[in-house]
């Protein structure tokens, strides 16, 4: 079979809702920021007014796209961080900027809140 008349332009061409609506959430946080260099470059407060009315309007887009995607299982963010932080922490520190070299403060929960890890300390050693 030539390998035009397999894939053809129906499939090809065809998303997954998975897909569109990622897309479009995409989409949707682009659009926001755009906005936001429009805000503080409007001229008068009516415009700036009504492009803070667009940008809330997208940042409602985006939450009713997170909750469709949710409510079909494609987005979970706690499980992902998880997921990630056992199969690989040494990555996940990276990724999330884990070391004593961020410049956000530490949490362990209720017995160390916001202490701040010391130089080259890894805030998973702050938990116990």
């Amino acid at each position: 079979m030539s390998r035009q008349k397999q894939f053809s332009t129906a499939t090809r061409n065809r998303l997954s809702d998975h897909d569109m609506l990622l897309d479009l959430m995409m989409s949707e946080k682009h659009l926001s920021s755009l906005y936001d260099h429009c805000v503080l470059e409007a001229t008068t407060p009516v415009v700036s007014d009504a492009i803070e009315r667009l940008q809330a309007d997208t940042h409602n887009n985006v939450h009713t796209l997170f909750i469709a995607m949710q409510q079909h299982g494609w987005s979970n963010p706690e499980q992902a961080a998880e997921r990630l932080l056992k199969s690989n922490p040494v990555e996940a520190y990276k990724k999330f900027d884990i070391t004593s070299e961020s410049k956000y403060a530490g949490s362990s929960g209720p017995r160390g809140s916001g202490r701040r890890a010391s130089r080259g300390q890894r805030l998973d050693s702050l938990i116990y």
